[in-house]
């Protein structure tokens, strides 16, 4: 076993400037497609939301009796799709992909706000648990299939609260009224009318596949993109697509210190998001306890960790005040530690012990080592495809 105390910084928080190599989606079918001519044609949504509009009084728990809501046990990241986006840019480019690690944002932005996860308003269990394969050079992370069956369990149990299904649904109302599915130019005003009465789903997802990463260490990273805020750049233009993006967020409307404090720390986490993929703006609605969207604001990523560092509410000792560049060496250490410490043909559990502060990668068995190598993480086709195919030297 091995471990990593939160009290560890990397010494260096210089940042490989993020790319997007491929974009695959999910449809309301539950289907993947990835056909990236098709995906960004025909399932990318686009941001419109005037201010004008916003004093119709926008009941975002409208239309919740008829929201298509994917099963919990459909819904976890399939980490088996985004391998065969990967395989599929690899087969195009006939090339390996030249990272370190390769994972999904979300797992990622986990570990990177763990430091400041166990104090008040943790969203955290106290051992947050993911899984780890090394293989072919590379190191391999998504979520264990053990830990959120578990998590599923507790949620089907745990008795019904209405309010909080309304609070869920309420995010998934505002990415509907607030988006498009053409640019605004191509759109009719019948169109942007009927965004109202449009039913609501959390199927469709547009999901990208991110290079990234910090110092020596290269990242791949799967996310779910939420739209464009003005225009999908061309074949020509595309290496500066994530520029366009813009990830969409709701909270409640700020009236208490105590309320702001709660709003900071949520930011925090949406900086982390955007900012591991290079997402550069963030737009929160925010509504009341009626669930009535009052005001919309966006956010410049890059702006957030000195919205946060200069935040005069937040003054109370008690509490650990988030800092995104200490949460950013945090990142890195983490990064240089996996590395250094997985090995190929082994797999392992991560762990986020908040109990003792620290992260743990222990050993796993040769039965869940066996699993992970046969569909809980890697699936036999993309070990097939890495070991049969000849391939080139990975590109720098």
């Amino acid at each position: 076993m091995s471990v990593l105390p939160f009290s560890s910084r990397s010494q260096t928080t210089a940042l490989k400037q993020p790319k997007q190599l491929f974009c695959y989606a999910r449809d309301i079918d539950n289907k993947f497609l990835f056909d990236e001519e098709e995906v960004r044609k025909n399932h990318v949504k686009y941001y419109y939301l005037p201010d004008s509009e916003l004093d119709r009084g926008i009941d975002l728990s409208a239309g919740i009796a008829k929201f298509q809501k994917i099963p919990l046990e459909d819904n976890l990241a399939q980490f088996d799709q985004f391998l065969i986006a990967l395989e599929q840019w690899e087969q195009h480019e006939q090339k390996k992909v030249d990272v370190d690690v390769i994972a999904f944002r979300g797992v990622m932005r986990k570990l990177m706000t763990a430091i400041y996860d166990g104090d008040n308003n943790n969203e955290q269990d106290d051992e947050y648990t993911c899984s780890v394969v090394g293989f072919d050079g590379q190191v391999f992370i998504a979520e264990n299939a053990e830990y959120e069956s578990k998590r599923l369990q507790r949620e089907r149990s745990a008795p019904p609260d209405e309010y909080r299904a309304k609070c869920e649904y309420s995010g998934y109302k505002f990415e509907t009224i607030a988006t498009m599915d053409k640019p605004w130019s191509e759109t009719t005003r019948t169109e942007l009318s009927q965004r109202y009465q449009k039913q609501v789903n959390n199927y469709e997802q547009y999901l990208v596949g991110v290079r990234t990463g910090i110092h020596d260490i290269k990242v791949l990273m799967g996310a779910e993109v939420d739209c464009v805020w003005d225009y999908m750049p061309s074949e020509k233009g595309f290496k500066q697509v994530l520029d366009h993006y813009v990830e969409l967020k709701t909270s409640r409307t700020i009236e208490t210190p105590k309320q702001m404090l709660q709003f900071e720390t949520k930011l925090f986490r949406t900086w982390a998001q955007c900012f591991l993929i290079g997402v550069k703006k963030i737009v929160y609605g925010f509504r009341d306890a009626k669930l009535v969207l009052r005001t919309v604001e966006s956010y410049l990523t890059e702006e957030v960790p000195k919205m946060i560092k200069e935040n005069p509410v937040n003054k109370n000792p008690v509490h650990k005040r988030v800092n995104c560049m200490q949460a950013l060496k945090w990142y890195g250490s983490i990064l240089s530690w996996l590395k250094q410490e997985v090995s190929d043909g082994k797999s392992y559990l991560l762990v986020i012990d908040q109990g003792r502060q620290q992260l743990r990668l222990e050993s796993a068995s040769d039965e869940q080592n066996a699993q992970l190598r046969s569909g809980q993480l890697l699936t036999e086709r993309f070990i097939n495809w890495r070991q049969n195919t000849s391939r080139t030297q990975p590109d720098n």
